[in-house]
């Protein structure tokens, strides 16, 4: 009697086990969320030298890296950004519209703490996830970005903006320098 009792059992659990692998043969694709493009893990190494005016100087030329990441996001260094030498505190935000990035890259230090010079930092940060083989328009653009007070008083901050077109692919590792309004190549 308990080896019938047995036997029925196994083949209970065997017919539940069988139903369960079953269901999972049905759904052979693993359920992914999608992701969301962001900016994430922002630095900056604060600044590197201090210089005098004029703005931009030919021994700290300004320029982006780009690299991809192995989890399809991409790597992006600003070399050489030109803030002022008083500034400690930066953001960055970022958007994706159809084939086309957006960065804006702010320094969010108080106007009246700023002192009369600039020096270069370097900022760094990833964006994705990216397409494999897809083209993008990218433009930065470097800010102050200004109190509410501030821009009551229509003061202005200097809006500096590049923009370049790569095709990403997860060996990507490019250099684009940086060429503002005006600017020439050397």
């Amino acid at each position: 009697m308990k080896t019938k009792a047995l036997l029925g059992l196994s083949l209970l659990f065997i017919t539940l086990m069988a139903g369960c692998s079953s269901d999972n043969e049905k759904n052979d694709e693993p359920i992914v969320e999608p992701v969301e493009f962001a900016l994430s893990n922002f630095t900056n190494t604060g600044c590197k030298s201090t210089m005098s005016a004029p703005r931009r100087s030919m021994e700290a030329n300004e320029y982006f890296e780009l690299k991809a990441t192995k989890d399809g996001g991409l790597y992006v260094k600003h070399v050489n950004a030109t803030f002022n030498c008083a500034s400690s505190k930066f953001k960055a935000e970022a958007s994706l519209e159809g084939q086309t990035i957006k960065v804006t890259e702010l320094d969010a230090t108080r106007a009246e703490v700023m002192a009369n010079c600039v020096c270069p930092y370097d900022l760094g940060y990833i964006l994705g996830p990216l397409k494999e083989g897809a083209t993008y328009n990218m433009t930065i653009i470097t800010t102050t970005e200004l109190t509410p007070e501030q821009e009551a008083m229509r003061w202005r901050a200097d809006k500096m903006e590049t923009t370049f077109t790569f095709t990403y692919s997860l060996d990507f590792d490019d250099v684009f320098p940086v060429r503002y309004e005006g600017e020439t190549e050397i």
